[in-house]
């Protein structure tokens, strides 16, 4: 893996759900910016770690493309901040994982699938 990730220049994750951030952490170590999904996972990983990093939604192309050009443009300020981030990473936040999992449930309601009925339902709890 280390010369894997050593004959990178960028590493760009497009999950749409990882249990930990682990691709990004990984390409951290060895000093190789990363561009990740805006998933419950990532969001943990950064803001339990408090650090900055791009993130794109992972259906939406042209985000994709805006966070891709804006990151290429400013490539070497972002090796030097990923040079200066603190290591090792909290890398297991299962706890902050779900507070972002469950914040994200609220905004978009509660989610239940009748087993019976082959139905879902959604209902405000807020």
């Amino acid at each position: 893996m280390a010369a894997l990730y050593e004959g990178c220049d960028l590493v760009i994750s497009a999950s749409l759900s990882e249990g930990g951030a682990v691709l990004g952490q990984e390409a951290l170590d060895y000093g190789i910016p990363v561009i990740l999904s805006r998933i419950p996972s990532v969001l943990s990983f950064t803001r339990y770690n408090n650090v900055a990093l791009p993130t794109f939604d992972p259906k939406d192309a042209q985000d994709i493309e805006d966070v891709l050009r804006h990151v290429l443009h400013r490539l070497d300020d972002y090796r030097a901040y990923i040079a200066k981030m603190k290591r090792p990473w909290n890398r297991y936040a299962w706890k902050q994982t779900t507070e972002v999992f469950v914040d994200t449930l609220r905004l978009v309601g509660r989610t239940r699938h009748d087993a019976n009925t082959s139905t879902v339902c959604t209902t405000d709890t807020a």
